[in-house]
């Protein structure tokens, strides 16, 4: 029997055929919530990835594809292979997560076009480095 939080992930997977060309967005906090809305606003197909139930059932309460899963994991790459053949955004609360997000990626999926958030510009440089085609720097005070 499959760990409960497990459930979602498996779900997603089984689904596979009616999924495609979606973005995925890997981070479904605040900015990830933001991205979700612009892009449902303008019917982009996409599927959210959290590892924060709590973000996942905000996502549910909105009728939105937000599944539990980390975006990192060998689980998600088959998800990679057949959803996102545009484009990735990462969004993730760790700097390091963020990382090796994007270093994966570019790895295994050169050329899905990944977009992820910077923690500082230094953190943005290192990103860059590592593959992401667009990096971005959200500071705090940008909604307020």
């Amino acid at each position: 029997m499959l760990p409960i939080h497990n459930i979602g992930m498996v779900f997603l997977l089984t689904q596979l055929d009616d999924l495609q060309d979606h973005i995925i967005i890997c981070g479904f906090g605040r900015v990830g919530q933001i991205i979700a809305q612009l892009l449902s606003e303008r019917l982009i197909l996409f599927v959210a990835l959290d590892v924060n139930s709590d973000r996942v059932s905000v996502g549910h309460a909105l009728d939105l594809p937000v599944y539990f899963g980390d975006a990192g994991s060998r689980e998600v790459k088959k998800l990679y292979t057949t959803l996102s053949k545009n484009a990735t955004s990462i969004i993730l609360d760790s700097p390091g997560a963020n990382y090796r997000t994007v270093w994966a990626l570019n790895k295994y999926f050169p050329k899905v076009k990944t977009f992820v958030r910077a923690h500082d510009v230094d953190h943005g440089i290192h990103l860059e480095k590592a593959g992401a085609i667009a990096v971005f720097l959200l500071l705090p005070s940008y909604f307020y």
